[in-house]
């Protein structure tokens, strides 16, 4: 399952540290300090991309910032997963890949375990949207069970219901498909295995203590980003908001042939940058270079720049 996705979500990301604004680093043993909370970034893996996945930008401007020749030409882009330590309480922003999407990635359990962190202590995995790289490591697939089986999962009520429309593939471009009826496949099966345990909210719930959701749609149909905020201090994990950093940091623009409306996309992409920016909280992206946490700075009319957390 999944296969073809293994080509649908770019990027190969550079950040550009221009000095950052705040104190906070990511401490030795790999943790992000927020308010009351602990936020560990951890690597599921890469997949491969090509540049021709990505459109709204001149072939050869693409290539250049990307440091490529041809529009084939195959390379990795991270998969970031991040947990939120929070008092007794441990909850995954999105899930990795597991098997669904290839030997390069699904390392997630591996990771959680080599920190301390056993899949069984995971109490809570909120998704940003229902791709392969997002939902997939929620189950275990050569055992066939659930991989976090005491999590209560959620997804954007509008996600859900999307993927879950029996008239899904008449809605889906024809080049998308085969990816709509996989993702429904998934579907099925984590409704099944889930149960009870698989819960919807809506756009500006907020799901926990210092956790809301906020719809940013255009990618997918529900696609979530979620505020985490402690003491005054704020984290938004953007999901694929921005899916390539070089690219769309240069020409927030550009965008993924996968992305469900292009224009929607955008939209929400410029809004929430400008507002990064403006603001100053912290990002963390699904698909930015690992760890993925840094902070957006405006550079001029729909340019910015991304600084990268440091370290202690």
């Amino acid at each position: 399952m999944f296969a073809k996705m293994l080509v649908t979500f770019p990027l190969l990301c550079l950040g550009f540290c221009l000095g950052c604004a705040s104190e906070t680093k990511l401490h030795a043993d790999g943790h992000m300090p927020l308010g009351k909370t602990k936020v560990w970034p951890f690597l599921d893996g890469e997949l491969p991309m090509t540049p021709a996945l990505v459109q709204g930008i001149s072939s050869e401007e693409k290539l250049k910032i990307l440091g490529l020749e041809a529009e084939e030409e195959v390379f990795m882009t991270p998969v970031n997963v991040y947990l939120i330590e929070w008092g007794e309480r441990r909850i995954l922003i999105d899930a990795g890949c597991d098997a669904f999407m290839g030997p390069s990635a699904g390392k997630l359990a591996s990771a959680l375990k080599a920190k301390g962190f056993e899949p069984a202590s995971i109490d809570t995995v909120l998704i940003t949207h229902m791709h392969g790289d997002h939902f997939g490591g929620l189950i275990a697939l050569q055992e066939m069970r659930l991989r976090f089986p005491q999590a209560t999962v959620w997804f954007h009520e509008t996600e859900l219901a999307f993927w879950a429309n029996p008239q899904l593939l008449e809605l889906c471009p024809e080049a998308q498909k085969t990816d709509c009826r996989q993702i429904q496949e998934g579907l099925q099966l984590l409704s099944v295995s889930l149960g009870e345990k698989l819960k919807t909210f809506s756009s500006g719930q907020n799901l926990l203590a210092g956790i809301y959701a906020i719809h940013t749609p255009g990618h997918t149909p529900g696609h979530t980003a979620f505020m985490l905020e402690s003491d005054g201090e704020k984290l938004l994990f953007i999901g694929d908001l921005i899916f390539n950093l070089p690219l769309q940091t240069a020409f927030p623009r550009a965008y993924a042939v996968f992305d469900f409306d292009a224009s929607t996309a955008i939209h929400t992409r410029l809004q929430w940058m400008e507002k990064a920016a403006k603001e100053g909280f912290w990002i963390a992206g699904a698909h930015l270079p690992h760890p993925g946490i840094g902070r957006l700075e405006k550079q001029s009319n729909e340019k910015f720049s991304f600084i990268p957390i440091g370290h202690k």
